[in-house]
């Protein structure tokens, strides 16, 4: 029998799982290309332009697809 308290503990786990994958994250450390631009990816997004982008990765922004990898630079706090 489903109750109240197991579908709000199951949508907060949900809420939780969902914030750390797509909310934005600290930039921990920067690539060393991007370093001298001030600018530091993040992690899904820098590997999508290693792979896809190589150029745009050197001007410290990511423009790819799918979508939600575009724009992810922040300022490099290095």
């Amino acid at each position: 029998m489903v109750t109240i308290k197991n579908i709000a503990v199951r949508l907060a786990l949900f809420f939780l799982v969902f914030v750390a994958l797509f909310a934005p994250h600290e930039c921990k450390k920067c690539e060393k290309i991007l370093r001298h631009n001030g600018f530091c990816m993040l992690q899904a997004c820098d590997y999508w332009c290693k792979i896809e982008h190589r150029d745009q990765s050197a001007r410290g922004y990511c423009i790819t697809k799918p979508r939600r990898n575009c724009m992810c630079s922040f300022p490099c706090p290095y």
